[in-house]
Protein backbone atom coordinates (compact mmCIF):
# COMPACT_ATOMS: atom_id res chain seq x y z
CA UNK A 1 0.00 0.00 0.00
CA UNK A 2 3.01 2.39 0.88
CA UNK A 3 4.00 1.88 -2.83
CA UNK A 4 1.01 3.09 -4.19
CA UNK A 5 0.86 5.91 -2.01
CA UNK A 6 4.51 6.96 -2.72
CA UNK A 7 3.96 5.98 -6.42
CA UNK A 8 0.91 8.40 -6.23
CA UNK A 9 2.72 11.00 -4.68
CA UNK A 10 5.78 10.96 -6.94
CA UNK A 11 3.54 11.33 -9.98
CA UNK A 12 1.81 14.33 -8.49
CA UNK A 13 5.17 15.56 -7.85
CA UNK A 14 6.74 15.06 -11.47
CA UNK A 15 3.16 16.71 -12.73
CA UNK A 16 3.33 19.10 -11.08
CA UNK A 17 7.42 19.32 -12.16
CA UNK A 18 5.88 19.16 -15.95
CA UNK A 19 2.93 21.69 -15.39
CA UNK A 20 5.87 24.49 -13.81
CA UNK A 21 8.03 23.46 -16.76
CA UNK A 22 4.96 23.85 -19.57
CA UNK A 23 4.39 27.11 -18.02
CA UNK A 24 8.31 28.47 -18.47
CA UNK A 25 8.26 27.16 -22.05
CA UNK A 26 4.86 28.72 -22.77
CA UNK A 27 6.64 31.92 -20.65
CA UNK A 28 9.71 31.21 -23.15
CA UNK A 29 7.50 31.23 -26.70
CA UNK A 30 5.73 33.74 -25.93
CA UNK A 31 9.11 36.05 -25.27
CA UNK A 32 10.41 34.79 -28.97
CA UNK A 33 7.19 35.95 -30.19
CA UNK A 34 7.40 39.31 -28.72
CA UNK A 35 10.93 39.25 -29.70
CA UNK A 36 10.03 37.94 -33.26
CA UNK A 37 7.26 40.88 -33.59
CA UNK A 38 10.36 43.36 -32.58
CA UNK A 39 12.40 42.16 -35.14
CA UNK A 40 9.83 42.10 -37.54
CA UNK A 41 9.06 45.53 -36.86
CA UNK A 42 13.43 46.14 -36.74
CA UNK A 43 13.52 44.68 -40.42
CA UNK A 44 10.70 46.87 -41.69
CA UNK A 45 12.58 50.06 -40.08
CA UNK A 46 16.04 49.26 -41.62
CA UNK A 47 14.21 48.68 -44.90
CA UNK A 48 13.09 51.97 -44.83
CA UNK A 49 16.04 53.29 -44.07
CA UNK A 50 17.77 51.36 -46.68
CA UNK A 51 15.53 53.13 -48.93
CA UNK A 52 15.84 56.63 -47.84
CA UNK A 53 19.52 56.05 -48.22
CA UNK A 54 18.99 54.64 -52.10
CA UNK A 55 16.97 57.59 -52.98
CA UNK A 56 19.59 60.40 -50.58
CA UNK A 57 22.28 59.12 -52.81
CA UNK A 58 20.59 59.70 -56.08
CA UNK A 59 19.98 63.01 -54.92
CA UNK A 60 23.23 64.27 -53.60
CA UNK A 61 26.25 62.88 -55.07
CA UNK A 62 28.71 64.92 -53.36
CA UNK A 63 27.94 63.04 -50.42
CA UNK A 64 28.49 59.32 -52.16
CA UNK A 65 31.13 57.61 -50.09
CA UNK A 66 29.29 58.66 -46.86
CA UNK A 67 26.03 57.30 -48.08
CA UNK A 68 27.49 54.06 -49.18
CA UNK A 69 29.32 53.28 -46.38
CA UNK A 70 25.77 53.63 -44.81
CA UNK A 71 24.17 51.94 -47.10
CA UNK A 72 26.99 49.05 -46.55
CA UNK A 73 26.57 49.08 -42.84
CA UNK A 74 22.55 48.97 -43.29
CA UNK A 75 22.71 46.41 -45.36
CA UNK A 76 24.59 44.25 -43.25
CA UNK A 77 22.69 45.11 -40.14
CA UNK A 78 19.15 44.08 -42.06
CA UNK A 79 21.39 40.57 -43.23
CA UNK A 80 21.89 40.30 -39.41
CA UNK A 81 18.49 41.55 -38.46
CA UNK A 82 17.20 38.48 -41.14
CA UNK A 83 19.70 35.91 -39.86
CA UNK A 84 18.20 36.86 -36.29
CA UNK A 85 14.98 36.84 -37.30
CA UNK A 86 15.35 33.31 -38.97
CA UNK A 87 17.04 32.06 -35.83
CA UNK A 88 14.17 32.99 -33.55
CA UNK A 89 11.30 31.75 -35.93
CA UNK A 90 13.78 28.49 -35.69
CA UNK A 91 13.79 28.32 -31.94
CA UNK A 92 10.12 29.31 -31.82
CA UNK A 93 9.26 26.28 -33.91
CA UNK A 94 11.49 23.82 -31.73
CA UNK A 95 9.96 25.27 -28.41
CA UNK A 96 6.29 24.70 -29.81
CA UNK A 97 7.24 21.31 -30.86
CA UNK A 98 8.59 20.57 -26.93
CA UNK A 99 5.67 22.04 -25.91
CA UNK A 100 3.38 19.57 -27.57
CA UNK A 101 5.74 16.95 -26.48
CA UNK A 102 5.55 18.41 -22.76
CA UNK A 103 1.58 18.66 -23.20
CA UNK A 104 1.30 15.00 -24.29
CA UNK A 105 3.56 14.04 -21.23
CA UNK A 106 1.43 15.98 -18.87
CA UNK A 107 -1.42 13.76 -20.29
CA UNK A 108 0.55 10.52 -19.88
CA UNK A 109 1.46 11.39 -16.01
CA UNK A 110 -2.09 12.72 -15.36
CA UNK A 111 -3.33 8.91 -16.78
CA UNK A 112 -0.67 7.21 -14.53
CA UNK A 113 -1.69 8.84 -11.51
CA UNK A 114 -5.83 8.42 -12.13
CA UNK A 115 -4.92 4.33 -12.63
CA UNK A 116 -2.83 4.91 -9.48
CA UNK A 117 -5.29 6.68 -7.81
CA UNK A 118 -8.06 3.96 -9.14
CA UNK A 119 -5.03 1.67 -7.24
CA UNK A 120 -4.81 3.34 -4.32
CA UNK A 121 -9.13 3.01 -3.82
CA UNK A 122 -9.04 -0.79 -4.59
CA UNK A 123 -6.65 -1.29 -2.24
CA UNK A 124 -8.09 0.81 0.47
CA UNK A 125 -11.54 -0.94 -0.11
CA UNK A 126 -9.38 -4.59 0.30
CA UNK A 127 -7.82 -3.03 3.70
CA UNK A 128 -11.50 -2.46 4.78
CA UNK A 129 -12.66 -5.96 3.78
CA UNK A 130 -9.53 -7.47 5.69
CA UNK A 131 -10.32 -5.39 8.77
CA UNK A 132 -13.77 -6.26 8.77
CA UNK A 133 -12.74 -10.30 8.49
CA UNK A 134 -9.97 -9.63 11.20
CA UNK A 135 -12.80 -7.95 13.67
CA UNK A 136 -15.07 -10.34 13.18
CA UNK A 137 -12.14 -13.25 13.82
CA UNK A 138 -11.50 -11.94 16.67
CA UNK A 139 -14.92 -11.96 17.72
CA UNK A 140 -15.67 -15.57 17.13
CA UNK A 141 -12.41 -16.22 18.60
CA UNK A 142 -13.77 -14.45 21.96
CA UNK A 143 -16.42 -16.48 21.89
CA UNK A 144 -14.60 -19.45 21.19
CA UNK A 145 -12.12 -18.15 24.34
CA UNK A 146 -15.36 -17.99 26.57
CA UNK A 147 -16.41 -20.99 25.37
CA UNK A 148 -13.34 -23.21 25.98
CA UNK A 149 -12.97 -21.01 29.40
CA UNK A 150 -16.85 -22.06 30.14
CA UNK A 151 -15.28 -26.34 29.05
CA UNK A 152 -11.96 -25.76 31.53
CA UNK A 153 -14.11 -24.81 34.20
CA UNK A 154 -16.57 -27.25 33.71
CA UNK A 155 -13.67 -30.36 33.64
CA UNK A 156 -11.52 -28.79 36.59
CA UNK A 157 -15.05 -28.76 38.56
CA UNK A 158 -15.45 -32.32 37.66
CA UNK A 159 -11.80 -33.08 38.14
CA UNK A 160 -12.22 -31.27 41.39
CA UNK A 161 -15.48 -33.76 42.44
CA UNK A 162 -14.17 -36.61 41.19
CA UNK A 163 -10.54 -36.40 43.93
CA UNK A 164 -12.52 -35.39 46.88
Amino acid sequence: MAGVVDKSALLEKELKSHSDLLMQKETIVSQLTCDLEIAHSNQRTTETRLNDLRRQQEKDSNEQSRVTKSLTETETEKDQLQAEVEGIRDALIDLKSELEASRGEEIDLRNQLEVALLENDQLNFAINEMTEEQNKARHQFGEQMKQDQSLVSLLFHHCHLYYQ
